[in-house]
């Protein structure tokens, strides 16, 4: 879903265009939307009657900087990630 949603670009998308693509239940993209929304990584905005999704690049850029800086040291290598 998050993929997506970067693929998507910061326009993001409809929240009804997003269940279709990633052909998760209601209750299962809700939820995730949801924690991807706690953790900051996505913002959701109202146009209309309709809800749209987008990243957040900066914040998942600090996020993955924290972790390679955190998690390897500064010396990203895959197999110690």
């Amino acid at each position: 879903m998050y993929r997506h949603l970067v693929q998507m670009g910061p326009e993001g998308e409809a929240v009804g265009a997003l269940a279709e693509r990633v052909e998760l239940p209601n209750a299962n993209q809700s939820f995730h939307l949801h924690n991807l929304k706690q953790a900051e990584v996505i913002r959701v905005r109202r146009k209309g009657c309709s809800l749209f999704y987008s990243p957040t690049f900066d914040r998942m850029n600090a996020l993955l900087t924290y972790l390679v800086e955190d998690c390897c040291q500064g010396k990203f290598k895959r197999s110690s990630c």
